[in-house]
Order: structure tokens, then sequence, then C-alpha cells
């Protein structure tokens, strides 16, 4: 019986100790706040146990910080998230310090802290499909999560597609979906069959697949998804000839090698055209190429729709398509494009966030009202090493409204835009000064640089009536004093 007895107290002696030499330690995504990225040995980062039973680690930055990923590793081999086991994601909205918290049961891990936001919906602006490119798969691009030519498609709001034409057959295709150009926020899963809408997992694996040749198309549908519990999104792969019912009528192309190109579509649907073709064709740097799109029928409204840019016969995979034919080699019309012209044709946000690397005009003419999107012009990816755009010609007869981010902020130095309408150069000007930027302003060939006050907030820029103080505050319509109203000051007694 004392043997036993013994036996026993030792066992539960090295239960004990075990359970007390657990070791919890802090891993996420920002090298620069955790000393290291996702990395679950770092002593650095181990946690301490308190009286309660939770163990703690609080970390101190230095300036706001977006999309801070973590999760607790425990004995450097099991991996704790929040309620769900998903990385715990937050913002800092300032400098200051957050505590990363394991609760007394060590199953769950929160975030506490005075500067501590938590986003409650997935906010973004681009989609790309990545994984293990090769040839006409991915366009040959392997594990590149911001590649141009792999950015997905809205075809309708939070739903994106991209389409693969005849990818050879093959076995172990992966890929998963990048949000925004980076790995922060992914989606990934399990492949069921082709064609089934399946569970597209938050964080998720590579999706594995064979093919057994034809075409690939990806679709993820963002609709549904829950950004508190990771649920909701779906993903479809099909595999094999899936024909599209286009809108765009193609014209034959115009090829003279040396001389002139010309690449032209209509779309009925939506009451546009766009012409790709060649403005000069220096011998030593090949086809100068610009963009032109107006609208078919000027008596009636134009403008892209999300379908559109998931069209086989929009510009990108056309100029992909024949540049293939006539070089041999598939090239990007956004790498291409140096000149582009819109007249009367409403576009959409970020459509054109990946050009300004190699474009240098810009020119926009409208004869009525128009809107400068969001995000048009902005790189998609921080990865773009130049903003090449010049120049800006901004022929505006009606109202302009501009939305976020149209440019992006330190790139913008080079940039001129030029006005020929006062409230146009004014509106510029607000948007310049409310949201930083360094770009230079002329109005009817003359510099311009304001009427002498300088607003701030996004809803200055937009001519919309919003009523401001001197110091920039926004107020309502029974404020007394000097206001500014669209760009001009007021005074109400």
């Amino acid at each position: 019986m004392k043997k036993v007895l013994l036996s026993l107290v030792a066992l539960l002696g090295v239960s004990f100790c075990s359970f007390a030499e657990d070791v919890y330690i802090v891993a996420g995504n920002y090298e620069s706040i955790f000393g290291s990225s996702w990395d679950g040995t770092n002593p650095d980062n181990v946690m301490s146990e308190q009286s309660d039973g939770t163990f703690t680690k609080t970390y101190t930055v230095g300036e706001a910080i977006s999309d801070i990923q973590l999760k607790v590793v425990k004995n450097k081999s099991e991996w704790i998230g929040d309620e769900g086991n998903n990385n715990v994601t937050f913002n800092m909205k300032a400098a200051g310090d957050f505590t990363v918290v394991l609760n007394a049961e060590h199953t769950v891990v929160s975030v506490t802290g005075e500067n501590v936001s938590f986003a409650t919906s997935l906010d973004y602006n681009s989609v790309f499909a990545v994984g293990n490119g090769s040839g006409v798969w991915l366009n040959g691009i392997t594990w590149n999560p911001s590649a141009p030519s792999n950015a997905m498609a809205q075809v309708s709001p939070d739903v994106w597609e991209c389409l693969y034409k005849d990818v050879p057959a093959a076995t172990n295709l992966q890929v998963k979906f990048a949000i925004d150009g980076g790995w922060a926020k992914n989606f990934g899963g399990s492949f069921v069959a082709s064609g089934e809408a399946t569970p597209a997992v938050w964080d998720g694996g590579n999706i594995t697949f064979d093919h057994p040749g034809g075409d690939i198309r990806l679709h993820l549908d963002l609709s549904g998804f829950d950004f508190k519990t990771k649920q909701g999104a779906t993903f479809t792969i099909t595999l094999g000839a899936v024909e599209p019912s286009s809108n765009f009528e193609v014209l034959d192309p115009v090829v003279q090698m040396g001389t002139y190109l010309k690449f032209e579509a209509r779309n009925a649907k939506n009451n546009y055209k766009y012409i790709l073709d060649s403005y000069e064709w220096p011998s030593d740097k090949g086809p100068q190429l610009q963009l032109t799109i107006e609208p078919l029928d000027a008596s009636k409204p134009a403008a892209f729709t999300a379908e559109d840019l998931a069209d086989e016969n929009y510009w990108e995979p056309l100029f992909r398509k024949y540049t293939a034919m006539i070089a041999g080699q598939a090239m990007e019309a956004s790498n291409n494009i140096k000149k582009l012209f819109i007249t009367d044709v409403a576009i959409l946000p970020s459509q054109f966030c990946n050009y300004p690397d190699g474009m240098q005009l810009i020119d926009i003419t409208a004869s009525g009202d128009y809107e400068i999107p969001a995000n048009c012009f902005s790189p998609a990816s921080s990865e773009l090493e130049h903003f090449s755009t010049k120049s800006f010609e901004c022929k505006i007869a009606g109202n302009m409204s501009i939305g976020e981010s149209v440019f992006p902020v330190q790139k913008t130095g080079g940039l001129t835009i030029y006005c020929y309408r006062e409230e146009i150069a004014q509106a510029w000007y607000n948007y310049k000064v409310a949201n930083q930027h360094n770009y230079t302003i002329f109005l009817n060939g003359e510099l311009y640089e304001g009427n002498g006050v300088e607003l701030t907030g996004t809803d200055a820029v937009n001519g919309n009536g919003i009523r401001y103080n001197v110091m920039g505050q926004r107020v309502n319509n029974d404020y007394k004093g000097i206001v500014i109203v669209d760009g001009k000051k007021l005074i109400v007694r």
C-alpha cells in the first residue's frame, strides 16, 4: 500500500510540475512590435502569470498602427487565438500601450488598452489570387499577394472573380485569396469539387486541387462574411471551359509593326467604347500607348460596371491575349499605357490603381457633374515603386466630387493638376490641404494657391454646401460669424 501511495504522490508531482512549467509566448505579425514575425519561440515575448490565473504581456507602440495580429503559443507548439481560435486582430488609434491577456482557462486570447480598437467589418479595396503560379496559371507568378495581373474583378458587391484560360492539366495547383495585396488578411480553405461553393476560411490553409485541363475560374463571395466570427465567406473553383457572355464587341485589331497598333471594343450595354492604340513608336522604345474612353451616344449616361472588369474583352485581358499572339509574351496594359483620356464616362473606385507606375498623363473631361472615385489612381499595393503621372488635365464643366485616397500622398510631388474653372481648382486645393498632398495646381495657366482659406476634412472638397468655421471645424446652419461654404468666406449674423 505504501508503494502505491508513493507512486501516486510521484505522479501528482510530475503532473503539477508539468502544469507549472507551461510557457506562453506572444507571436504576431509586426517585427517592429514583437521583435520577430510569427515566432512562437522568442523568449522576449514570454507572458507573465498573474494572481488570478491569467497570463499577460504588455507592449508599447510609438504611433498609430493598423491590422496588428497575434496569437499566444503554448510550449512553442500549441497556437491559441480568440474565441474562434482566429488571430486576434486590432488597431492602435495612437501611440500607447496594449496588453495581451490569456484567460485563466488558458483557452482564449484578448487585447486591452486605451487606444486599442477592433474592426467590426472587413474594410478593403481589392482582392488578389495568389498561389503556385506556373505558365498560364496565375500568369506564372508564384506566391505574390499583390501581382497586378492577378487582381480579381468585383462582379457585384463583395463578389470577386478572375479567369485563367486554357490552363494545361496539372496536379497540386494551390491558391489563396489575399486582401488588399498583403498577407495580413487572407482566405484559404479546402477544395471539394468543381463548381461547388465551399467555405472560405479566414487565414486558412492553401486551397489545393488537380486540374484536368482547360479554363479555371476563381470566385470569392464575401457578401455574407461576418468579421467577428470570421464565417460566411465562400469560394468556388470551376474547372473546364466556361464561356461568359461578353458585353463588348471587339473590332478587328490594326497591327502595323513598327508603325501603329490599335485595339478597340464597344460596350453597347453601358454606352461606351475604348480604344487602346499607339500615339508614337520610337525605334528605341517600342510603341507608346494611350487609352481613350468615350460614350457611344453622348446624349446618354455612360459608366463602367464591376461586371465589365471581369469580362474577357475588357482591355486588360484583351491586351494580354493580343500581345501573346503578336510578341509571343503576354504583357500588362497597366504597365504600358502612358496616357489616359476619359470623356463623360463614369469610372469605378480603384479602377486605375495600378496604372500610375507608367502613366504620364491623365485627361478627364466631363460636360456635367463628375465623380473622381476613391483610390482610382492610388496604388493598391505599397510595392509600387514609382508614381510617374506628371500631368492631370481636369476639365469638369459641372460639380466635381472627389473620393478618398485618389492619389498616393507620398508620391504626388511631381504631379501638376491643370484646371479651367475656379470651383474645380478650389476643390483640388481644399483636397490637397485636407489630405496633406504636395501636388501643384494651375488655373488657366497660372499657379493657383487657393483663396487664402485652408480647409480640412474630406467633406470640404466636394462643394456640397457644408459649413466650416475659420478653424476648419464643421458647423451647422445656426452658426453665427465667419463661415466657409464651398471654399468661400461668408459672414452670418
